[in-house]
């Protein structure tokens, strides 16, 4: 009967060697076969009759072991059901990483908002003794700054909690897509499949918008190049370009640099997407000047 059951199903005898098993049972044990032991495979916690979350070969099995009786009550074994929870183990942990995140741009946005409108409240005070336009002017500014945060906060908000199935998208297309909101020259060269969802796109258009509204730069090179199981995207500019003493912190959730260098929060999110789909991203050095952003996924 446990043949034809989804979990997996391993019978054991009394002192713990396998007597049968069905076919996930097969491919949870191997290479083990009947007649071995089960011992170094289960922890003894599964046969105190509760369940218990165990891992093997990079998946994960809720295990619990019931015992087996003869029509006389005697004990003959037990029989061990492991039912495969990878799937909902991702999708929590995902969860979780994403309400972690979700949190942190909370908390940042409120301190840079609450922070913008105290400075601007104290400009517009000596403002009205004074009548000095300068206060003025940075009062406006700092409130504008406060709006465009706010709307930054949509779109960070769904970069992050995308918590779609991924599925195959064209780096071209998407990029194709991108580059006709913006007025500069761009080189594109390639194409490759990867698995996102539709935070890839807000992915590419913030590098290529802090290539251009920080950077500077006047033109982008898009190279993508898919070989073997994974496509790498090249995104270079020839702008001011990144020093080599910031690199490594540019990714982090409070780095700011430079006058327009904002919250610090797209980069981070860019890299808690892309770490999202399994990928990893860098930053380089163009030649003759500007920065190349190196993002790596798999197919």
């Amino acid at each position: 009967m446990f043949e034809n059951m989804d979990d997996a199903v391993v019978i054991l005898d009394n002192g713990g060697k396998i007597l049968d098993f069905n076919e996930p049972g097969r491919k949870f044990l191997s290479p083990k076969k009947i007649g071995d032991s089960i011992g170094g495979i289960l922890p003894p916690e599964v046969f105190a009759g509760n369940p218990v979350e165990i891992r093997r070969r990079r998946r994960y099995y809720d295990a619990r072991a019931s015992v087996l009786h003869d029509h006389r009550k005697r004990r003959l074994g037990q029989a061990v059901i492991l039912r495969d929870v990878t799937e909902r183990k991702k999708a929590e942990e995902r969860i979780n990483q994403l309400n972690d995140t979700l949190r942190l741009i909370n908390k940042i946005m409120r301190h840079d908002i609450l922070n913008d409108l105290q400075i601007a409240n104290s400009s517009l005070e000596i403002y009205s003794e004074g009548k000095d336009e300068k206060f003025m002017e940075k009062a406006v500014e700092r409130i504008n700054k406060s709006i465009a945060l706010i709307s930054m906060m949509r779109e960070f908000e769904a970069m992050v909690s995308s918590g779609e199935e991924l599925k195959e998208y064209s780096v071209r297309s998407v990029v194709d897509e991108i580059i006709g909101n913006y007025d500069v020259k761009f080189n594109v060269e390639g194409d490759c499949t990867v698995r996102a969802d539709e935070a890839f796109h807000s992915v590419i258009d913030n590098i290529v918008r802090n290539a251009i509204v920080h950077g500077g730069t006047d033109k982008i090179d898009i190279t993508i190049d898919g070989k073997d199981n994974a496509c790498r995207i090249r995104i270079a500019d020839y702008g001011k370009g990144i020093p080599d003493e910031i690199k490594e912190r540019i990714f982090d959730e409070r780095f700011m640099y430079g006058e327009t260098g904002g919250t610090g929060l797209g980069l981070y999110i860019v890299k808690k997407t892309i770490e999202r789909y399994g990928g990893s991203i860098r930053v380089e050095d163009n030649k003759p000047q500007g920065a190349v952003f190196v993002i790596e996924l798999g197919k």
